[in-house]
């Protein structure tokens, strides 16, 4: 009895978890515990914010989320949805750059355990840095056929891009595309900045910004003709252009330029020839295309014309002669002193262009055949018979005449 007395506390110790023992087993055998998996548990970052003030930035490839196990009674499990499940990891006290592995706080509620994987996440802290670019422009779609792009600018040569430092540093160009199905004439249009790489592939991350969105880009625009060829015919002594037939091929090109200027043109010049320098039917030329300024060819013209000469067939030309023969045909012993009065004659000749051009007054015999004792004394009118010694050319004119004066003869004279 004197025991008991002794050791009352200790009983009474032993004796309290004894029923809790007896209480527990009968609130388990009541209630088991039950445990409960949530996959793909989004992971918050707390305190991300704050590292921008440090100039520093979280690089994320994918958004972390993790598996939790939580075990609790089954009455308090089965209420449960994966929005009470919340996992977090604080950034606030991160100070500089580089590589962390941190643990995240997981809270379930009323979850007497819980579990979780991976247990630790890899997270990439970077410096935030701000870089220059150059600005390209590129087009989309077509213009009409007619019209021709002729400058792209762009309001600015240089962007300033900021962000990650591995993701700025592929950063190559800030590209601006226009659409030129919305292009008439000159107009200015608001393009979006795309960012690429070195590889000409878009650089697509939230990782890095541009200080402008947009950019404008001033678009010129040309105008598309076409315009016929023609050359400048010089007339030599001996050829005249409208003796000699052109052919032009290309017999046009076409040429872009600005609205006003190519509005005002009807062709296109090769230059001149001077006709002197032509001697042979179909005789070729290959000549350059004259532009004028602020015009210029599109692209696959031809920078020359070739210009065949062709010579008329049945061309006309005029030779003044002026030695005229005189041919007396009188049988008469004494006969009268005959004088040439007419100093010259135009003969036309006939035949090919480049023949008649070779032909002289020398290669023309013009000879006067008369009676002068059957004309008498005086001043007469008589016919002039033309030959040309080159062939295929022949006289036009077959009525030609020259005054001639027939003198008295002395008979006569002495009785007057």
């Amino acid at each position: 009895m004197s025991f008991f007395k002794k050791h009352d506390i200790l009983l009474k110790i032993v004796a309290l978890l004894m029923a809790i023992f007896m209480w527990s087993f009968v609130v388990v055998s009541k209630h088991p515990p039950k445990t409960v998996r949530f996959s793909g548990v989004a992971v918050e970052m707390t305190g991300a914010e704050e590292l921008a003030d440090r100039g520093l930035i979280l690089v994320m490839e994918t958004a972390p989320k993790i598996d939790v196990n939580a075990t609790g009674t089954a009455d308090e499990m089965v209420k449960l949805s994966s929005a009470d499940v919340k996992a977090s990891v604080d950034f606030s006290n991160i100070q500089e750059a580089s590589t962390y592995y941190m643990q995240p706080v997981v809270t379930v509620p009323k979850a007497s355990s819980i579990s979780f994987k991976p247990q630790r996440l890899q997270f990439k802290v970077e410096n935030i840095v701000t870089k220059q670019v150059p600005v390209k422009v590129t087009t989309m779609n077509n213009l009409s056929d007619d019209r021709l792009i002729d400058t792209l600018t762009p309001s600015r040569t240089q962007v300033t891009i900021q962000g990650a430092e591995s993701v700025v540093s592929t950063v190559e160009y800030a590209l601006l595309t226009v659409d030129l199905q919305e292009i008439a004439e000159k107009m200015v249009q608001s393009c979006r900045v795309t960012l690429y790489n070195q590889d000409d592939a878009q650089v697509e991350s939230p990782y890095v910004t541009c200080e402008e969105q947009e950019l404008d880009v001033s678009v010129g625009v040309n105008h598309v003709v076409s315009l016929p060829l023609g050359v400048t015919l010089i007339s030599s002594p001996e050829l005249s252009k409208d003796m000699v037939g052109v052919q032009i091929q290309p017999k046009s090109v076409r040429v872009y330029g600005a609205k006003e200027i190519v509005d005002e043109l009807q062709s296109l010049s090769l230059g001149s020839i001077d006709l002197d320098q032509v001697q042979d039917d179909g005789q070729t030329f290959t000549l350059s295309i004259k532009l004028p300024s602020g015009v210029k060819l599109m692209e696959g013209e031809p920078k020359e014309a070739r210009v065949v000469l062709s010579m008329e067939e049945n061309a006309n030309r005029t030779i003044r002669v002026t030695d005229i023969h005189l041919k007396d045909t009188s049988s008469a012993e004494n006969k009268p002193e005959v004088a040439l009065e007419t100093s010259f004659i135009d003969i036309t000749v006939q035949g090919k262009a480049n023949v008649i051009a070779g032909v002289s007054a020398s290669d023309i015999d013009a000879e006067v055949e008369f009676d002068s004792s059957a004309l008498g004394a005086g001043t007469h009118t008589v016919p002039v018979h033309v030959t040309i010694g080159t062939s295929g050319v022949t006289a036009v004119d077959t009525d030609l005449t020259v005054t001639v004066s027939v003198s008295a003869q002395e008979e006569e004279q002495e009785q007057t």
